[in-house]
C-alpha cells in the first residue's frame, strides 16, 4: 500500500494544481476595465501631430525659437485643447536618420536614430505626421530616387499605423555644385508628383531663378530661414487646413458616430503551453494601440504597438516568472484601458 499510495497522492496533487491553474487563468482573469463605454456623447478627440525633420523643423535660423514655424504652429493650435504638436526635428539629419530601426544596416552611411525616427513618432499614436527634410540629403549627394524610396516607406508605415502622412518639398539652398541643385529640383518634382495633395510646396515660394534661397527669406548662411521664411512655412501649412480637418474625421474618413464608438475592454490570459501572458481587446475603437506591461512592483516589462484588431497578442512575459501583471493600453484618442491578472 505505501508503495503505490504516495505516487497516486502526488498525481492527485498535480492534477489539482492544474485544475486550479486553469480556473484562475481562464475563468477569472478577467480584468477590470477602468475606461467608460462611450455612448451618446462623443468626447473631444485627441489630435497629436508629430514633426519629423532636420534644422528647419528644429527652428534653426529663427531669431528666437518662438518664431520658428513649428513653434508658431504650436501657438496657433494651443487654443484648442485637442491638439498636441510633438517636434522631433534635429539639425543635420537626413532621410535615413528618420527611417525605422528595422532598416538599420552596417552598409548604410547613416543609421536610423531611434530618438527621432518614424518608430518614435508612432509611439505617440499621432493623427498625422509631417516630414520636413529641406536639403541635407542633397548635401550628402543622396539622389532623389533613394530619398523617394525612404519617403514612400515612411508613408506606408504611417498609414499602416492609422496616421495621416504629409511631406514638404525640398528647400532651396545655395549649393555651389550643380549636381546638388539638380538633386534638390528632382526631389521637389518627385515629391509633388507622388504625394500629390499631401505634398507641401516650399521650394517655389522660397527659391530664386537659380534655385538658391531668396535673400529676403534667408538667415545669411544660404541654408537656413529667417523669421520671414519660418512664417511663410507656418502660413502655408495653416492655409492648407489639413491638421484641423483631420481631427474631425475618423480613420476611414467618416465622421464618427458617437453611438457606435466603444472604448472596449482588454483581457489577460495565461497560456501554460507557450508560458506566455496573452492580451486580447474587445471593442470597436478604430486605430492602433500601445500596450505597456508592468509587474507587481510597477516595473515596466514590455512596451509594444498593437495593430488595429482584437488579438490575441502574446506578451514577452512568462507567467512562471511574473505571476501578477498589469497592462495599460492607450487608444488613439487618448483613452486608457487598464487590466490586472494573477495566477496562483
Amino acid at each position: 500500500m505505501p508503495v503505490f499510495f504516495y505516487p497516486y497522492k502526488k498525481r492527485l496533487l498535480f492534477i489539482g494544481f492544474l485544475l486550479s491553474f486553469f480556473h484562475t487563468a481562464y475563468s477569472s482573469p478577467c480584468l477590470s476595465d477602468n475606461s467608460p463605454v462611450l455612448s451618446g456623447i462623443d468626447p473631444p478627440r485627441k489630435c497629436t501631430w508629430v514633426i519629423l525633420g532636420s534644422s528647419t523643423a528644429e527652428g534653426a535660423g529663427a531669431s528666437v525659437i518662438d518664431s520658428s514655424w513649428v513653434s508658431r504652429l504650436q501657438s496657433y493650435l494651443q487654443k484648442d485643447p485637442r491638439f498636441t504638436i510633438i517636434n522631433l526635428g534635429k539639425g543635420g539629419i537626413t532621410s535615413f536618420h528618420i527611417m525605422p530601426g528595422l532598416s538599420a544596416n552596417e552598409n548604410l552611411v547613416f543609421q536610423p536614430d531611434t530618438t527621432l525616427n518614424i518608430d518614435r513618432a508612432l509611439d505617440f499614436l499621432p493623427r498625422g505626421i509631417i516630414v520636413n527634410m529641406p536639403s541635407n540629403d542633397a548635401a550628402h549627394y543622396i539622389d532623389a530616387h533613394t530619398q523617394m524610396n525612404n519617403y514612400r516607406f515612411l508613408q506606408r508605415l504611417a498609414h499602416k499605423a492609422g496616421s495621416d502622412f504629409w511631406i514638404t518639398t525640398s528647400q532651396p539652398r545655395n549649393f555651389g555644385d550643380p549636381k546638388q541643385i539638380n538633386i534638390q529640383e528632382e526631389i521637389r518634382d518627385s515629391i509633388l508628383h507622388y504625394f500629390g495633395n499631401h505634398a507641401i510646396d516650399l521650394f517655389t515660394p522660397l527659391a530664386d531663378s537659380v534655385s538658391w534661397l531668396l535673400p529676403k527669406y534667408g538667415s545669411g548662411d544660404g541654408i537656413h530661414l529667417n523669421d520671414a521664411g519660418h512664417r511663410l512655412i507656418f502660413e502655408t501649412v495653416v492655409n492648407l487646413d489639413f491638421i484641423e480637418k483631420q481631427c474631425d474625421v475618423s480613420f476611414d474618413g467618416q465622421t464618427p458616430d458617437s453611438s457606435t464608438i466603444d472604448a472596449g475592454s482588454i483581457n489577460l490570459v495565461a497560456n501554460i503551453r507557450s508560458l506566455q501572458w496573452m492580451l486580447t481587446y474587445k471593442g470597436n475603437h478604430p486605430g492602433p494601440m500601445v500596450a505597456e506591461v508592468f509587474n507587481a512592483n510597477g516595473k515596466l516589462l514590455q512596451k509594444l504597438r498593437l495593430a488595429e484588431g482584437w488579438g490575441p497578442w502574446p506578451l514577452n512575459v512568462s507567467p512562471e516568472l511574473e505571476k501578477t501583471i498589469r497592462v495599460e493600453v492607450s487608444l488613439h484618442d487618448g483613452t486608457t484601458l487598464t487590466a490586472s491578472a494573477s495566477i496562483k
